[in-house]
């Protein structure tokens, strides 16, 4: 009886119950797209993040070279470090100056980074120790006081929790084996 129409177990089956199967079948699938999907823009957002983060290290590394490949350079820096009157023309504060803000805004950009999660515990030690020795300069204090005012209030509030109560040389610490 049931070679013609369709049957299951010996029962016409019933088109209703098949189309809301399909149609269930279909909700299902499209939650897993989303849900796929989903994990996928997550996912891709982090690693846009992370790759951000990296970029920042790669600029504190290329600021470090340049300030160990170009006497002129280290020499300002040097001089500056040790306190604002240690720059003998305007040109010498204004490179000082740059290279401050070189140095602090790509702290600033880590600083955030870090608060969205995407710098490792080892690398955020690794720079808030640098910061913590640039900061130590009797030059940057002198330096923050007058332009702390170009970064974030958070930011800010953050560096200057990291300002030693008393400026160290830092320059000499290379040459007395205390760095």
């Amino acid at each position: 009886m049931c070679s013609s129409d369709l049957c299951a177990g010996g029962k016409p089956l019933n088109w209703d119950a098949i189309g809301a199967a399909a149609e269930l079948l279909g909700a299902g699938g499209v939650i897993i797209s989303l849900v796929y999907l989903g994990t996928q823009v997550r996912n891709s957002a982090r690693s846009a993040r992370q790759a951000a983060a990296q970029s920042i290290f790669t600029k504190i590394s290329a600021l470090h070279e340049a300030l160990a490949c170009n006497p002129s350079t280290a020499d300002v820096w040097a001089r500056g470090s040790q306190g604002l009157t240690a720059l003998n023309s305007p040109a010498d504060r204004v490179q000082f100056s740059a290279l401050m803000m070189a140095h602090i805004r790509l702290y600033e950009e880590l600083y955030y980074c870090r608060q969205q999660g995407d710098v490792d515990d080892w690398a955020w030690a690794s720079v808030t120790s640098q910061l913590d020795d640039v900061a130590a300069t009797r030059g940057f204090g002198e330096w923050w006081a007058a332009r702390k005012h170009w970064c974030s209030p958070e930011f800010a509030e953050f560096v200057s929790h990291s300002l030693p109560d008393a400026p160290r040389d830092i320059v000499s610490d290379f040459s007395t084996g205390n760095a």
